[in-house]
């Protein structure tokens, strides 16, 4: 494959799917997988495509999904992102696939994988490697660990089993450490045990926004969040840095990338850092984005009665009127534009959920 067509290695610098692909196309709603973190099954409950988060556990297809048809597009494509490859998807998931490969896409194939499933696939798809990445999400190698937070996916040894048998057939394979579900240490054993099987990058990422994405009206739950949020508080992130920024396989997700810059630090390599905002900070963030936005269009009403009243009052206070609107007309603006940037640096554009895919 050409670099010139080569979409897989293009720099991107958006948040959410956008770090990955520049297109993202699911099949389903729903995913049996049940992970305790899920960003889909959240949005949806959000914003009342389903009753409750056991809802999302039924997996449905979304036959218009199945059978449009797919054309070639500028750009990388990942699927699925809003569900995973599972049993039930896989005869859809194939059969799509199909389609969006043979008209020359490239895809971005992201899946906490089944074995059976990925022996399928690759048996299916093996004329198209080329055109495919394997992208496999494996937050931690402890099986107790991933059972509680994933409790329905496959456990870590058989999504390394997954991995080693794609690479062996010759596929392009990559590994998303996001969501970390340990700390450093354990991240350092993850990414170790995976490294030899990996041809492309190895993701890693912290667990966004658990006290969003968590129920954490169970109190089990509330405990598990506050463990992740010590695992991987700053500085825990920053020795993680330190220790795996040099080597040549690493890739860094949002959550990770920083937003402030330090210094040179030796202890990374003597490249600038940049300080994460914290966990509450964050979620300040999200609530200022929930009041701000509404709140700045009651702005509009004014500037209409300002701009209508000066047309037909005397024009000896008209500049007075329009004075007054050239000040709120930026000011309404700007309080708009950024709540804008506060929901887009938060991700809310996620998976596809929000535009309905």
């Amino acid at each position: 494959m050409s670099n010139k067509n080569n979409w897989f290695s293009a720099e991107r610098t958006g948040h959410g799917t956008k770090e990955w692909a520049d297109y993202n196309i699911n099949i389903g709603k729903g995913c049996s997988h049940g992970c305790l973190y899920c960003y889909a099954s959240h949005m949806a409950l959000r914003f009342g495509r389903i009753k409750d988060r056991e809802e999302w556990l039924n997996e449905v297809i979304i036959y218009k999904n199945v059978t449009k048809g797919y054309r070639l597009r500028k750009g990388l494509i990942m699927m699925p992102t809003a569900h995973d490859v599972t049993g039930h998807y896989l005869p859809h998931v194939v059969g799509v696939l199909k389609k969006i490969l043979a008209a020359g896409n490239q895809v971005l194939i992201v899946s906490k994988p089944h074995y059976d499933c990925i022996k399928e696939i690759c048996r299916e798809l093996s004329e198209y490697k080329a055109q495919i990445v394997f992208r496999f999400t494996i937050g931690t190698l402890d099986p107790v660990v991933s059972r509680f937070w994933e409790p329905g996916a496959p456990l870590p040894e058989g999504r390394l089993e997954s991995l080693a048998y794609a690479r062996s057939q010759g596929f392009e394979t990559s590994v998303s450490m996001e969501p970390m579900l340990v700390g450093t240490d354990g991240a350092i054993r993850t990414f170790n045990g995976v490294e030899g099987h990996v041809s492309d990058k190895i993701w890693v990422g912290k667990m966004s926004l658990p006290r969003r994405r968590v129920d954490i009206s169970r109190p089990d739950l509330l405990r598990a969040v506050e463990e992740i949020e010590l695992l991987q508080g700053d500085e825990e992130i920053k020795r993680l840095y330190g220790h795996l920024n040099r080597h040549p396989k690493i890739a860094w997700k949002d959550s990770i990338k920083r937003h402030r810059k330090n210094g040179p630090d030796e202890a990374h390599g003597g490249k600038q850092m940049q300080t994460m905002p914290t966990m509450n900070d964050r979620l300040r963030g999200l609530d200022y984005a929930d009041m701000a936005l509404p709140a700045s269009l009651p702005a509009l009403f004014p500037l209409g009665w300002i701009l209508a009243t000066s047309v037909r009052h005397d024009q000896e206070y008209s500049h007075i009127y329009f004075g007054a609107a050239f000040i709120l007309f930026p000011a309404s603006y700007v309080t708009a534009y950024n709540c804008r940037n506060v929901l887009k640096h938060m991700e809310w554009e996620g998976p596809g959920m929000l535009k309905g895919e």
